[in-house]
C-alpha cells in the first residue's frame, strides 16, 4: 500500500489546480442547492413514532379547537367595567377577515327561555325505555297530589310568573333531568367564568373572554403570521385603560421558527469566528482555512443529500450543522499536524490514516445506530452526521494532503503551549480519576428525566408568562381527558358516540362523563324511543293521568285547559324527530363537542383526567376502531416510557459496538480496555454533573450523551495508537485541537435559545471536556502502569 500511497502523492501542479477547481463547482452547486430544499419546524420529529404517542399529539395541534384564539381583556379596577365591555365590543366590530371564522364573546352562549320551552316539548324522544318504566311507577294519586300542591305554592313565589310556561308544558317534572343534563353541557365551565351583560366575564369583574375561531392551522406559516398581525393591530387601538393578553398555538408555531433561524445563524456565526481565530492563533497559515472549508463543503453536500433522501430538512438539524463541523474537522487535523511533523507525505499519511479511519469509522457506527431509531429527529440527525463525516473523511485523506505544505525534516512547532503529560505519579493521576468517577456514580440515583413535550417548544420566555398569566386570570386547573370519535359526517359520529357512551357509562358515573350524547341522540335512537312513548301513553296511561290532574288541580283553582300543553305532548307526531336538530339550543351546544376536519367530523367528550378513569377508558377503547383517547396525563407517561425504552436498546446497542468496532481495530483487550476509558468518563462525568447542577435529563441530553461516547473513544483510539505505535507525528496536539474544535461546535449551542439545541449543547460540552481531559492525561498512564506485562511497544509502519 506505500507505493499506492507514493504514486497519490505525485500530483502536478495544473492537476492541483483542476482539484480545486471541481471542488469549488462542487461547492457553488451546493450552494445553490439549498434554496430548493424544503425546510420545517415540525417538533414531531422529536416524538417516538408510536401511533397513541402521535395521535394525541396531532389531536393536541390539528384540532379546530386547538386553532381557536384567545384574547383576554383586563382592567385593573373592577369600577371601570363599562369600559372593558366597550372595548370588547369595539374590537369585536372591528374585525372583518376572512381569516376569522367567528367571534364569541358570550352572547351566543346564552340559552334562550322559548330555547329552552321548545327543547322541553320535544324532549320526550331522548327518554330511554328505563325513564319510561320509572315514570310509569310515578303514575298514582298520592304523587300527582303531592306535585300539584307544590306547583301552587311555586306559582304563588316571586319566580311563578316566570316559571308559569315551564309548569304547564312539564308540570310533573318528566324532563327535568333532560334539562339538567342540557343545561350542564351548555354551561360547563369549571374556570373563572361567568355571563354577565352577554359577555365572558371573570367572577372578579377585571377580564373579559373573546373568542376567535379560525380555520387557519398552526402549522400555517404565511397564515398565521397575517392573523396574528390583523388581531394585532386590532388590538392597538384599545383605550388606555384596558389591556389584552393574546393566547394563541399559531404564537408558538412563528415563535420556533424566529428562535430556531436566529440559533442557526448565531451557531454558524460563532463558530466560524471560533474556528478561524483558533487556526490564525496556532498556525498563522492561509493554508489553515482548507481546513475550515472541508467541513463546511460536507456539511452544506450532506444537507442537499439529507433533503433529497428525507424529502425535508429540520431546522433543529440545521442548528447541529456548526458542531457537526466541529466533528467531521477532526480528520481534517490529524492530516494537517501530520504534514507538519517533519515526516515525508508518504510516512504522515502512513502513519496516520489508520487511526483516522478507526476513528472515523467508529464514531459512524455509533451514528449509524440511531438510524434505526423510532425518532425521525434522532434518524435524521443520524443520516445528516454519518454523510458529513464519511465525505470529511474522503476530503481529508484523498484530497487535501496534496494542498498542504510539506517540509520533510522540519517539525512546526505551535504557539499552543499545553503540558501533555503532569508531574505526578500515574497510580495518583489514576486514584483522582477513580475517586470523580466514583463521585458521579454516587449522584446516578438522583438523575431527573423530563418528559413535558415542551422541552420541544423553543418558543420565547414571554408566550409561556403570558400563557401562565391567563391561566390564573381564568383559574384554568386541570384539564379534562378526551374520548375523539372520528366519522365521515356528523351524523355517522353521532350514532357512533352514541354507541360508545353505552359503554362508557358502565366504566363510570353519568356525572363524570361530558357528552353530547347525553341531549342530542342519532336519529335511530329518536325515532325509537318516540314510538316506544306514544305507544306508553296509548295503552291507558293518559287517561289515567289526565283523570288524577283534572281532580287535583281543581282543589288548587288551576283553570281547567292549564295543563293542555302538557297532554298536547305526548302525542308527538314522527315529523318532530327532524324538528329536533332544529333546535336552538342544539346549535349553541355542537360547536363544543362536534368539529369539522378534512376527514369528516370529530365528536369530543370529556372525563376526569385520573390515571385509574384513563387506564379503564383505555382499555375499553381498543374495540373501538373510529375513537381513541386524549389524555394530557398519559400523554407525558407514554412519553417517557417510549423514550426510556428507545435509550435502553440504543444504549445497549452502542455499549456493544463500541468495545466490538475497537477490538476489531486494535485487536488487543487490553487496548481495547484503555481505549474506552474516555468515553466511560464522558458518559459518568455528563451524568453526574447535570444531576449536581439539577438540569434534567431529556430526549435530547440522551441522545447527546450516547453521541458523545462515540467521540471520546475516538479520542481513546488515537492515544493509546499514540502510545504503542510510538507516532513521531504529534497526536496528543491533533486530538486537543480536535477537542477543541467540537468544543467550540458544542458551546455555540450553549448560547442558543432553543431546549433542543441548548441541552444538546451542554451535553456534548460536559463530555468533550471530560473525554478529552481523560484521554490525554488517564489513558497514558493507564498505558504506562501495565504496558510491561500485557504488550510490547510496536513501532509504527506505514500503511
Amino acid at each position: 500500500m506505500q507505493a499506492s500511497m507514493e504514486s497519490q502523492f505525485r500530483f502536478e501542479r495544473k492537476k492541483q489546480i483542476i482539484l480545486a477547481i471541481a471542488v469549488g463547482l462542487v461547492v457553488l452547486l451546493a450552494l445553490f442547492g439549498l434554496r430548493s430544499i424544503k425546510l420545517t419546524n415540525d417538533i414531531k420529529v422529536m416524538l417516538p413514532q408510536q401511533e397513541n404517542i402521535l395521535q394525541t399529539f396531532d389531536f393536541f395541534r390539528k384540532t379546530p379547537l386547538a386553532g381557536n384564539v384567545f384574547v383576554s381583556f383586563e382592567i385593573k379596577d373592577s369600577k371601570e367595567f363599562p369600559k372593558l365591555i366597550s372595548a370588547v365590543d369595539q374590537f369585536s366590530a372591528s374585525l372583518d377577515t376572512p381569516m376569522i371564522k367567528s367571534v364569541i364573546t358570550g352572547t351566543d352562549g346564552v340559552i334562550s327561555y322559548d330555547g329552552i320551552r321548545e327543547f322541553v316539548r320535544l324532549a320526550p324522544q331522548l327518554m330511554s325505555e328505563e325513564e319510561l318504566n320509572v315514570l310509569d311507577a310515578r303514575l298514582n294519586g298520592p304523587f300527582i297530589h303531592k306535585v300539584i300542591k307544590k306547583l301552587y305554592r311555586d306559582l304563588l313565589s316571586p319566580s311563578g310568573l316566570v316559571m308559569k310556561h315551564v309548569i304547564e308544558q312539564d308540570p310533573l317534572g318528566f324532563q327535568k333531568e333532560t334539562l339538567a343534563k342540557l343545561r350542564n353541557l351548555a354551561t360547563n365551565m369549571k374556570h373563572n367564568v361567568e355571563i354577565r351583560n352577554e359577555h365572558l366575564i371573570s367572577r372578579d369583574g377585571c377580564h373579559a373572554l373573546v373568542i376567535l375561531e379560525t380555520d387557519i392551522s398552526i402549522t400555517e406559516g404565511v397564515g398565521a403570521k397575517a392573523l396574528i398581525r390583523y388581531i394585532e393591530d386590532a388590538l392597538l387601538k384599545l383605550p388606555t385603560a384596558v389591556s389584552a393578553d393574546l393566547i394563541a398555538g399559531h404564537l408558538h408555531s412563528l415563535s420556533n421558527e424566529r428562535v430556531i433561524k436566529r440559533d442557526v445563524f448565531v451557531t454558524i456565526a460563532v463558530a466560524s469566528i471560533g474556528f478561524l481565530a483558533l487556526f490564525f492563533f496556532l498556525f498563522k497559515d492561509i493554508k489553515a482555512l482548507l481546513l475550515f472549508m472541508v467541513p463546511i463543503v460536507s456539511v452544506l453536500i450532506s444537507i442537499l443529500i439529507c433533503s433529497w433522501i428525507l424529502g425535508e430538512f429540520s431546522y433543529i438539524t440545521m442548528g447541529m450543522g456548526a458542531l457537526i463541523s466541529g466533528i467531521a474537522i477532526d480528520y481534517c487535523i490529524h492530516v494537517y499536524v501530520a504534514m507538519r511533523s517533519g515526516q515525508t507525505r508518504q510516512v504522515a499519511m502512513g502513519e496516520i490514516t489508520m487511526p483516522i479511519v478507526i476513528g472515523a469509522l467508529t464514531t459512524v457506527g455509533v451514528y449509524s445506530v440511531f438510524l434505526f431509531s423510532r425518532i425521525p429527529g434522532y434518524r435524521e440527525l443520524a443520516l445528516f452526521t454519518v454523510i458529513s463525516i464519511l465525505l470529511s473523511l474522503g476530503f481529508a485523506i484523498l484530497l487535501l494532503p496534496h494542498f498542504l505544505t510539506n517540509n520533510p525534516g522540519k517539525v512546526t512547532k505551535y504557539k499552543l503551549k499545553f503540558r501533555w503529560t503532569l508531574n505526578i505519579p500515574d497510580k495518583y493521576v489514576i486514584l483522582i480519576w477513580s475517586i470523580l468517577l466514583g463521585s458521579c456514580l454516587l449522584l446516578l440515583p438522583f438523575v431527573n428525566f423530563k418528559t413535558d413535550v415542551r422541552q420541544y417548544d423553543g418558543s420565547e420566555e414571554s408566550i409561556f408568562q403570558t400563557e401562565e398569566k391567563f391561566e390564573q386570570d381564568w383559574e384554568v386547573k386541570d384539564r379534562p381527558a378526551m374520548i375523539v370519535v372520528e366519522a365521515p359526517s356528523f351524523n355517522e359520529a353521532l350514532e357512533r358516540n352514541y354507541q360508545i357512551q353505552q359503554q362508557v357509562d358502565l366504566i363510570f358515573d353519568n356525572e363524570s362523563y361530558n357528552s353530547i350524547s347525553r341531549v342530542w341522540l342519532p336519529e335511530r335512537v329518536r325515532y325509537e324511543n318516540l314510538d316506544r312513548w306514544c305507544r306508553f301513553w296509548k295503552e291507558g296511561r293518559d287517561k289515567k293521568l289526565m283523570g288524577f290532574v283534572q281532580t287535583y288541580s281543581k282543589q288548587f283553582d288551576f283553570a281547567e285547559n292549564a295543563f293542555n300543553p302538557f297532554f298536547k305532548m305526548l302525542y308527538l307526531a314522527p315529523e318532530e324527530v327532524k324538528a329536533f336538530e332544529k333546535l336552538s339550543v342544539l346549535k349553541l351546544i355542537k360547536p363544543r363537542f362536534a368539529f369539522e376536519t378534512n376527514q369528516g367530523c370529530q365528536i369530543v367528550n370529556f372525563f376526569e383526567d385520573s390515571e385509574k378513569l384513563v387506564e379503564k377508558v383505555s382499555q375499553a377503547s381498543k374495540n373501538w376502531p373510529d375513537a381513541f383517547v386524549v389524555s394530557a396525563n398519559q400523554f407525558k407517561q407514554l412519553l417517557s416510557k417510549a423514550i426510556l425504552s428507545e435509550t435502553n436498546f440504543l444504549s445497549l446497542v452502542i455499549a456493544i459496538l463500541i468495545p466490538l468496532l475497537t477490538f476489531i481495530f486494535l485487536k488487543n483487550l487490553y487496548y481495547v480496555m484503555i481505549a474506552l476509558v474516555p468515553a466511560i468518563t464522558s458518559v459518568l462525568v455528563i451524568l453526574g454533573m447535570l444531576t449536581c447542577f439539577k438540569i434534567t435529563l431529556n430526549a435530547a441530553s440522551i441522545f447527546a450523551l450516547l453521541v458523545v461516547s462515540g467521540l471520546s473513544i475516538d479520542y481513546g483510539i488515537f492515544m493509546v495508537y499514540q502510545c504503542y505505535k510510538q507516532l513521531k507525528s504529534d497526536t496528543s496536539m491533533a486530538v486537543t485541537l480536535s477537542a477543541l474544535t467540537t468544543l467550540f461546535g458544542a458551546s455555540t449551542l450553549v448560547v442558543t435559545k432553543h431546549p433542543v439545541l441548548f441541552y444538546y449543547g451542554i451535553t456534548m460540552v460536559l463530555g468533550i471536556l471530560s473525554g478529552y481531559f481523560s484521554a490525554v492525561f488517564v489513558v497514558p498512564s493507564l498505558y504506562r502502569l501495565i504496558k510491561q506485562d500485557n504488550f510490547l511497544t510496536e513501532p509504527c509502519q506505514t500503511v
